[in-house]
Formats: structure tokens, C-alpha cells, sequence
């Protein structure tokens, strides 16, 4: 199963005030307000991740992974 497939976030929960947009086939926070998450609709198991992650030098960012829902 593929989470993200490059045309919908509907299987994650946008949390914070980043605004969240596709561009081609990969996802982007490019403003907002304040932090902001995408936090996974569902809980998984066993996982291979593969993910290609660019930010900006004094970005404090990441993927995080197992982490408690942030509702």
C-alpha cells in the first residue's frame, strides 16, 4: 500500500497551520503559521519508508516516525 501515490492527502490529517500543497507528484509546505504536521489517518505496522526530503538550511524539520497522534 502506498500512503502518499502523488495526487491526494486524503489518507493523512493536516495538524498546525502549514499549508500543505502538491506540486507534480510530491508534497510541499511552502507558508503557514506556526508549526504544522501531517499525521497519518491510520496506524501501521512494519514499515519500509522511502522518501526524498529537501529543506531550507534554518529549517527545523523532519520525519517523524511512532510518534503519538497529535489531535
Amino acid at each position: 500500500m502506498n500512503l502518499f501515490a502523488g495526487h491526494d492527502l486524503s489518507q493523512f490529517v493536516e495538524v498546525g497551520g502549514a499549508d500543505w500543497n502538491i506540486v507534480d507528484d510530491y508534497v510541499e509546505s511552502t507558508s503557514g503559521t506556526g508549526t504544522g504536521f501531517l499525521v497519518t489517518r491510520g496506524a501501521y505496522g512494519n514499515v519500509q519508508l522511502q522518501a526524498e526530503f529537501w529543506t531550507s538550511p534554518d529549517a527545523n524539520s523532519g520525519i517523524f516516525m511512532r510518534c503519538p497522534s497529535a489531535d
